[in-house]
């Protein structure tokens, strides 16, 4: 019997306190952990790390517990042994792709460096130390009512990476580590970018060293020359979310389902089951499609995400990627033509933006003669007919006017990115409640 994690089992680190070796993240549970004689220390142009103790090793090198700062870190180090050049290139992945992208629930890499040897030299990257993975979870049971919050964490992470045109193709909960809060992270990008062909190379190999890696990998990552895309991310989720209800890996057509546990559940069966279809054309296509199927449920806590365009940051959707929201309109300076005031601005201002700024009921007083409404914009600057006697006030009242329209702003774009956002999920709601009408009415009518 699997114990049941308590509502607030997630949120505390003594539920994932540190792994026990069989059980770490980063090892092959049938491949032994050797020790070296001394630990390493791993020095970068920022922090040296002391290395504690090694807490695994798998193909890509091994992983240790270090020190630097009174703070904790895991730094993984690229081994020597096998075929270096391809492991070096998957570690060159990592490292890039951890460096250049930020999201709450993918792993970030803080640092990196080489240790210089006798032969060739050794990259590792550092990253903050996390207690346990999902692993840990699965292994002492997940309670139901916390796996869909849980796993709708875990779809954020791999979304940003699809959004970031990234196929991860080594997903498994191993993969998935969980912070002190209880957040999924997904880690170990080592062959996201990897071809097809190099993938199923692996599959190529003794049963007790590598195979049991691909429990969760796509039947197309095992045949060489299959074309590998998000769909094989997809097909190990529909497996993941089955396990995290059933304790079971789905295995062929009589698999232990979600209903056979957790009845209140059984609607997801129909969803695995479309996750982990055997062809990738008959499975979802996208993590956005998945989405809506949850959010045809009326699940509060499935949110969607869009690809900043100016940033290449995923952001979620009813956040506004308007650029002047990120940075707004800035005064820079101004000057005095005889009868205009010449305020020059930090961007060509938008005409709704212009509009809040000569709005005559913005909250801010006026001169009656010189109305805010004869600004008149030109390029980057603004100008306002003025008089001696009036100047210096307008300007005063122009510097309060450039800030208070860009509060306005803000809030405007937020609030539409949230309408819209309703809006969408308030029209995808329908639709499922719709079909669903529709099947219960098929099955009451007698044809």
């Amino acid at each position: 019997m699997r114990r049941r994690l308590r509502a607030d089992a997630l949120r505390r680190p003594a539920t994932f306190c540190l792994i026990p070796p069989q059980r770490n993240a980063w090892r092959y549970p049938d491949k032994p952990t050797p020790m070296p004689s001394k630990l390493p220390e791993f020095a970068t142009a920022f922090a040296t790390y002391r290395a504690v103790t090694q807490i695994g090793e798998g193909g890509a090198g091994r992983v240790y517990e270090c020190i630097a700062d009174d703070q904790r870190y895991a730094v993984k180090l690229l081994t020597a042994a096998g075929p270096y050049r391809e492991k070096a290139r998957r570690f060159k992945n990592e490292i890039l792709f951890g460096l250049r992208h930020r999201h709450p629930h993918i792993v970030s890499i803080v640092d990196h460096g080489v240790i210089l040897g006798q032969g060739d030299s050794q990259p590792f990257y550092v990253m903050p130390m996390h207690p346990g993975s999902l692993r840990n979870a699965l292994d002492a049971g997940i309670a139901h009512a916390l796996v869909l919050p849980l796993f709708s964490s875990i779809l954020k992470g791999i979304d940003a990476a699809h959004k970031l045109s990234v196929v991860h193709r080594d997903i498994k909960p191993e993969n998935i580590l969980v912070d002190d809060a209880g957040n999924p992270l997904l880690a170990d990008f080592g062959i996201a970018r990897f071809t097809a062909d190099e993938v199923a190379t692996l599959v190529e190999t003794k049963e007790t060293t590598r195979l049991a890696n691909f429990l969760y990998s796509a039947p197309e990552q095992r045949r060489p020359g299959n074309t590998v895309d998000q769909r094989a991310d997809i097909f190990a989720l529909g497996l993941i979310l089955n396990e995290m209800f059933t304790g079971a890996i789905p295995q062929g057509a009589s698999y232990r389902t979600v209903s056979s546990v957790a009845p209140a559940f059984g609607y997801l069966d129909e969803l695995i089951a479309r996750m982990i279809a055997q062809d990738p054309n008959d499975r979802l296509g996208s993590i956005d499609e998945v989405n809506k199927v949850l959010i045809g449920r009326q699940l509060a806590f499935v949110t969607r995400q869009k690809l900043d365009a100016l940033t290449n940051t995923v952001v979620p959707a009813a956040e506004s990627t308007d650029p002047l929201v990120a940075n707004p309109v800035r005064y820079i300076t101004g000057a005095w033509n005889g009868s205009e005031l010449e305020f020059t601005l930090s961007a060509k201002p938008p005409a709704d933006w212009f509009a809040l700024l000569t709005s005559e009921s913005l909250g801010e007083s006026f001169y009656m003669n010189f109305s805010p409404a004869r600004m008149r914009p030109s390029g980057d600057k603004v100008l306002w007919p003025s008089s001696q006697s009036t100047a210096q006030g307008q300007i005063d009242q122009f510097k309060k006017r450039v800030e208070i329209a860009n509060r306005h702003y803000i809030s405007q774009k937020k609030k539409e990115a949230e309408r819209l956002e309703r809006n969408a999920r308030k029209a995808i709601e329908d639709a499922a409640q719709a079909e669903r009408d529709r099947l219960a009415m098929n099955n009451n009518l007698r044809f």
